[in-house]
């Protein structure tokens, strides 16, 4: 890797862009970057770290810590662009980090994001050609061409001296924390971790196999209860040596004795069925017996039952047997009684009918009712026309009536109307003009609604104008006094930070010890401590001073932003008052703007013309219906005086008519009423009369049918009682049942004949004879014999099937616990081996002899390349006195492996790092430094590391060692390399003509390059 060109623009101490040309500077080998404290040696660093990673050194990368320059203008971003060979390709990487920036539009910031350019140079076209914007793609492209994290490269690229004599002191944990990152051992240190995990995860695995054996031992035991070997369960921890073989063998013996136990249950169980088995029998048989005997006895008692109730069968037979012939009379009964009742109900018909008779019609016969009510009906039939007459002739009485009301109607409705149409001519113009004037007012009310919301809108503009005028004139003045405060400020802070910059070495020697290193030279001896000086800041006044000067600037742009606001509200409301009210564009009014007074009067006389002609307008609509309403009127009026014109003279025509006709009903009326009121009464009377004689000479008919009727039916049913062996039909009467009572007389008698046939069979039956004649059965004793062996049956069936699941839970147990211990056996070995890899990689295996950590085995190898490569320039800087080594022995409770002495060749003794003099310590760092960045160059894949810089430690050398130091820099410009150191030693600037200065200013810090003396840019 090589650097060519480094620009730098708003970055750190540096306001204006900066340009370093490293070729130049690479030309001699060596070269000097040099200046004043604070001027900014170490961002020039930065910015070559920044743009490479895109962040800066991990002690300066504090969290909240802007990169821009505070001497840089607004509007100029902050920038680093860095052009590089690497390999075989030239680069050129530009970086901004995410940074404030001004608003397009308004006052006030905006934060810009971080962006990043990656462009490769093509020789054969002389041109730059884009790669990547991509953060994460520039970055895995850089970090893959050199080889090297952030962390690693600030190591040995920028080789930090102070971090190197740290390095060089430390004891074996620290060095090896820094050589870890600087060699990435990580994956070591992860397969330690991965063993160790794996050691847990097998002995997890293996104790809980253990517990689930020892679990089902438990089980064991207690399925065996009652076996000689519950009492001797198997004791053990998880993890005991012989655990699975005494599980297995005490499974064994437990099988061996439920066995056992399993056939003398099994025989116990086939004695107790035998006994059950004949106590059922006899048991069968006792209860046989008692049941034949019982069976007999009940037939004996039920046959005595049968013989004492055979009178009672017999009344009930004879009873049937009369209701049953009662039943073949009761057709003739029924007919009787019908023919009875009809015959009292034409009697009682007679009587009444013959009570409105007159009397000398009391004993007439059906003929003479017949014949008169003939007569009387050839009357009635000669009335008909009559009657149709008198009906007309009300009919015409009630037109007349109607044609009168007609009349008189027709009459009313002819006068109104003559008196309405009188007055229709002046009442239609009043109405016309009404609504033509509406009409006018609806247009007018238009007009003026759009000429008065446009006013409005003028005057609320008027009264924000005047508002924002006022507005503006404050904003003004806070702007001025907000400029006035920070230019004020501005100006105290420039002068606090010039002041402690002044006195900055003071602030830094305070900070000195004696024996410890300065931070500056990295020299142990302080000889001249700078002095505090009158006047003199410290750093906490100096922050307090740029806050308030922060603060200052954030109230003014503040304070801008507020103006532009209100400035461009108040054009706003400007243009919008200068708007004319007849249309929509800005119109400039010679005379000026309108003030509000005069637009206020405007929307008055505006609104007051708007109302008066709304008010008009909203009467429109009624005005045309009114009129509207008027004319059909005047229409549905003169129609109407023409129908009752019309209707008076057909009306006459038809009263002439009707009168013609009464008088032609009235003779016929006359002729047909005879004696009576009207021809309907006389009609009435006589269809009374008939109706009368009707229904006379219908109930005598009646009255005589029914006497024949009941006269048969009783002949009848003389026979039929005669026939069935009843002496008179009321004997047969008192013979008849019912359907329900014959019914359970039948079942009855049905009952008495069943039980009869049983008793029968069942004494006929051979057993039940034969048992009769045996002594008494004794079921009971037998019951109770039979108990006692189904109980003992139970008991021996328990107890087997106890012995049987103690045997298949035992065997079933036994089955998984030697899976177990199967399943358990490849745990076990990978657990031995997995443990045994463990504690070799962590070094507590009696195999680890040095009891050293896999990482530390392969950092000590590392730092053993290391200490080689150092000692190749160390031996040139200490005049072949100093040689580095490395140990492998522990240091107390320390880890081992990771031990640096230094071997003295005048004294040929062994001794700690922490012996050498500060002057040493810094040349010794120095070998340590430059042979680390060898082993870490090789390790990265062979990357050339063509530019290095060291930083500061030169002021603690002697002119003689520093002569030495400077011939061994200069050597490495053997291998092509430009090596670049960073330091303010006067000295240096003799002996090295080649120099990049860093000079500090008011306005922010340059850089000057210069060769021989002469300035060759800046």
């Amino acid at each position: 890797m090589r650097l060519h060109r480094l620009e730098i623009t708003a970055f750190g101490p540096f306001g204006a862009p900066q340009t370093v040309d490293f070729d130049a500077l690479s030309s001699a080998g060596l070269f000097l970057l040099h200046g004043p404290t604070g001027a900014g040696k170490t961002s020039v660093l930065d910015a070559v770290c920044f743009a490479l990673y895109g962040s800066v050194p991990g002690v300066r990368q504090t969290p909240g810590a802007s990169l821009r320059s505070d001497h840089a203008p607004v509007g100029t971003y902050t920038e680093v662009l860095l052009e590089l060979t690497v390999g075989e390709r030239r680069l050129e990487i530009t970086r901004r980090p995410a940074q404030q920036r001004p608003k397009k539009r308004g006052g006030g910031f905006t934060t810009e994001k971080a962006q990043t350019w990656l462009r490769e140079y093509d020789p054969a076209t002389g041109a730059w050609n884009g790669l990547s914007r991509s953060h994460q793609e520039i970055g895995e492209e850089i970090t893959q061409l050199l080889g090297m994290s952030r962390e690693q490269f600030c190591q040995v690229v920028l080789l930090p001296q102070g971090d190197f004599a740290r390095f060089l002191r430390a004891d074996a944990e620290a060095r090896g924390r820094l050589l870890g990152r600087l060699f990435d051992t990580r994956r070591f240190a992860a397969v330690e971790e991965r063993l160790a995990d794996l050691r847990r995860v097998a002995e997890q695995r293996v104790r809980e196999g253990d517990e689930r054996l020892l679990a089902l031992a438990h089980r064991m035991a207690q399925a065996a209860g009652g076996l000689d070997a519950a009492r001797t369960p198997v004791e053990g921890r998880p993890g005991e040596p012989g655990l699975a073989a005494s599980v297995l063998t005490w499974a064994a013996v437990a099988r061996t004795e439920a066995r056992e136990t399993l056939d003398i249950a099994d025989a116990r169980l086939a004695a107790a069925e035998l006994r059950r088995t004949g106590a059922r029998a006899a048991l069968d048989a006792e209860r046989d017996l008692a049941a034949r005997q019982a069976r007999h006895a009940d037939a004996l008692r039920r046959r005595e039952l049968i013989a004492g109730r055979a009178p009672e069968r017999d009344r009930l037979r004879a009873a049937l047997d009369r209701g049953l012939r009662a039943d073949r009379v009761a057709p003739a009964l029924a007919l009787r009684r019908d023919a009875e009742r009809e015959h009292a109900t034409a009697l009682s018909a007679l009587a009444r009918s013959r009570a409105q008779l007159p009397s000398d019609l009391a004993d007439a016969g059906t003929e003479q009712l017949s014949a008169l009510g003939n007569r009387l009906r050839e009357e009635l039939g000669g009335l008909e026309a009559a009657r149709r007459a008198e009906h007309r002739a009300a009919a015409v009485t009630a037109e007349r009536a109607v044609l009168a009301r007609e009349a008189r109607a027709d009459e009313d409705a002819l006068r109104d109307a003559a008196d309405w149409l009188a007055g229709w001519e002046p009442r239609r113009a009043r109405l016309t003009g009404h609504a033509e004037a509406a009409r006018d007012a609806v247009a007018r009310a238009e007009h003026l609604a759009g000429r008065l919301e446009p006013a409005r809108r003028r005057l609320a503009a008027a009264r924000r104008r005047d508002a924002l005028a006022r507005g503006a004139e404050a904003a003004e003045s806070r702007l001025v006094r907000a400029r006035e405060r920070r230019n004020d400020a501005h100006e105290t802070w420039l002068d606090v930070k010039s002041r402690r910059l002044e006195g900055i070495a003071a602030e830094l020697a305070a900070g000195l010890e004696a024996g410890a290193p300065c931070q500056v030279c990295g020299s142990a001896d302080h000889p001249a401590p700078a002095r505090t000086t009158a006047g003199h800041v410290d750093r906490a006044t100096e922050e307090a001073a740029y806050t308030a000067y922060t603060d200052a600037e954030e109230a003014r742009t503040a304070a801008e932003r507020e103006l532009a606001v209100t400035r461009e509200s108040w054009t706003a409301a400007r243009a919008e008052v200068r708007t004319g009210p007849d249309d929509d564009t800005a119109a400039e009014d010679p005379s000026g703007d309108p003030t509000v007074e005069e637009l206020a009067r405007e929307v008055e006389e505006s609104a007051r013309l708007h109302a008066e002609a709304h008010a008009l307008a909203g009467q429109a609509h009624a005005a045309r219906q009114a009129l509207a309403a008027a004319e059909r009127e005047h229409e549905e009026r003169v129609a109407a005086q023409r129908e009752a014109e019309r209707r008076v003279a057909a009306r006459t025509s038809r009263r002439e008519a009707l009168d013609q006709e009464r008088a032609a009903l009235d003779e016929e009326i006359v002729r047909g009423r005879g004696a009576f009121a009207t021809v309907a009464e006389h009609a009435d009377r006589l269809e009374r009369r008939i109706a009368l004689l009707a229904d006379a000479a219908g109930t005598v008919s009646s009255a005589e049918l029914a006497d024949r009727r009941l006269k048969e039916a009783d002949a009848r049913l003389a026979d039929a009682a005669y026939e069935e062996g009843f002496a008179t039909p009321d004997e047969a009467a008192d013979a008849f049942l019912a359907a329900a009572a014959r019914r359970d007389l039948r079942e009855r008698l049905d009952a008495w004949q069943a039980e009869e046939a049983v008793v029968a069979d069942r004494l006929a039956e051979p057993g039940t004879a034969a048992a009769a004649a045996l002594p008494p059965a004794d079921p009971a004793a037998a019951g109770a014999a039979h108990t006692a062996a189904e109980r003992a049956l139970r008991e021996a069936d328990s107890a087997l099937a106890a012995a049987r699941e103690r045997a298949a839970g035992l065997t079933g147990l036994s089955r998984q616990a030697t899976a177990e211990v199967h399943r358990l056996g490849p745990l076990r070995q990978e657990y031995e081996r997995v443990a045994r890899l463990a504690a070799l990689t962590a070094g507590t295996s009696a195999e680890n002899e040095r009891r050293m950590r896999l990482e530390s085995y392969v950092l000590a190898a590392r730092l053993e390349q290391v200490a080689a490569a150092a000692t190749a320039r160390l031996r040139r800087m200490s005049s072949g006195r100093y040689t580095l080594v490395h140990s492998d022995a522990r240091s107390g409770s320390k880890r081992a492996g990771l031990g640096l002495h230094v071997v003295d060749a005048w004294t040929g003794n062994e001794r700690d790092t922490a012996t050498l003099s500060g002057g040493e310590t810094f040349f010794a760092s120095l070998a340590l430094a430059l042979g680390l960045a060898d082993v870490v160059t090789d390790e990265a894949g062979g990357v050339r590391l063509d530019t290095l810089f060291i930083d500061e430690g030169f002021g603690s050398l002697d002119e003689q060692t520093l002569d030495e130091v400077l011939d061994v820099l200069d050597s490495l410009r053997e291998r092509d390399r430009s090596v670049g150191i960073v330091s303010h030693v006067g000295d240096l600037r003799r002996r090295i003509p080649a120099q990049l200065e860093v000079v500090k200013a008011r306005h922010g810090s340059a850089v000057r390059l210069r060769t021989g003396g002469d300035a060759l840019s800046g």
